[in-house]
């Protein structure tokens, strides 16, 4: 008549493959990182129609505002039907960090309504580092990395020629502060999750230890 059944663990860092329950604390960021991430693409849809279709009515960029509502459309789909994923690298990740990245850079590389978009992409960065695996983490700065080189690259073309080598040692900085900052908060993800797991563990060892102690108590005569 005793309850055997113990706490659910909710780091699931000790089996990258093992998919989150319901309710874990993996799953709460997850769904917090989704949220901010519908948040992000309807501010970029309202901003951008504004400026496009208001401040600056430029036909040829009418094409950002459609791009906008496919980018929230899909962030609004990850939100609503997606699980959590699995720690492990898949075509998961591939399709919210990968999307992230597309949408950031075309809107960066477009110069939509003319605003810089280069400090979004610390976004993915974050989300990768938070809950992904170390793996992912450095691939995604590193394409973050990339982009930004591109960019500058791109900028030293236009007028008024700014220094390619200026420019691109700028974002060469950038790409190793997004980096140490990716290592930095991927290390203390791991790391609250090891606790987490060990607190866990201790309530478990608690629980038993209680029952153990009843059993004992109820059977004295």
């Amino acid at each position: 008549r005793h309850d055997m059944t113990g706490p659910v663990s909710v780091a699931p860092w000790g089996d990258p493959q093992a998919r989150p329950p319901e309710g874990s604390a993996f799953h709460r960021l997850w769904r917090g990182f989704a949220t901010a991430r519908v948040g992000l693409a309807t501010v970029l849809l309202t901003v951008l129609t504004a400026l496009i279709a208001v401040l600056q009515p430029i036909p040829e960029q009418h094409w950002i505002i459609a791009f906008c509502a496919v980018y929230l459309a899909a962030t609004l789909a990850v939100r609503l039907f997606s699980a959590a994923p699995r720690r492990a690298l898949g075509a998961q990740w591939l399709l919210t960090i990968g999307v992230d990245l597309v949408a950031i850079a075309t809107l960066q590389f477009t110069q939509a309504g003319g605003i810089n978009f280069a400090p979004l992409l610390a976004v993915p960065i974050l989300m990768a580092s938070v809950l992904g695996p170390r793996a992912l983490a450095v691939g995604t700065t590193g394409a973050v990395t990339l982009l930004l080189l591109i960019d500058a690259s791109l900028r030293s073309l236009q007028p008024p020629f700014d220094s390619a080598q200026r420019l691109m040692l700028q974002e060469a900085m950038t790409g190793l502060g997004y980096l140490a900052l990716a290592l930095l908060v991927n290390s203390l993800a791991r790391r609250l999750a090891r606790e987490e797991q060990r607190a866990i563990e201790s309530q478990e060892a608690a629980r038993i230890q209680a029952q153990v102690n009843e059993l004992v108590i109820e059977n004295l005569a």
